[in-house]
């Protein structure tokens, strides 16, 4: 490296899932620039159990993405428009919500079990 010269900037690592926090801003920043693509790609290889945190009261609502519908495409949805066409998350601001990863599900699960996973929750 010539003297003087900075290394590029290295794209961040991914959280592990059970690590991952965004808040709005956040998830914009994950679904849009380029330097988060590998988050991305771990967020399109897995369907799941997820929380919606509203942080101004700490309300909660559990979600899930399954079938055909993988959690980058679910959190995509949020990510549009702010309620996913959630009726109960359309009354809300998004700009307090904090996404995170509650259960990662194998892509073959039957839809029952992913229904039962995310009842129990």
């Amino acid at each position: 490296m010539a003297k003087g010269a900075h290394p590029a900037p290295q794209a961040p690592t991914p959280p592990p899932f059970d690590a991952l926090r965004l808040d709005y801003p956040q998830l914009h920043a994950v679904l849009r620039e380029h330097r988060y693509a590998a988050g991305r790609t771990a967020l399109s290889s897995v369907i799941g159990i997820h929380l919606i945190t509203d942080t101004r009261d700490g309300s909660h609502y559990i979600g899930k993405a399954d079938g055909a519908e993988n959690l980058l495409q679910r959190w995509t949805a949020y990510g549009t428009n702010g309620h996913g066409n959630n009726v109960e998350l359309r009354r809300l601001n998004t700009a307090t919500f904090s996404l995170s990863v509650l259960r990662v599900l194998d892509p073959a699960i039957l839809t029952t079990v992913i229904n039962a996973a995310e009842a129990h929750l």
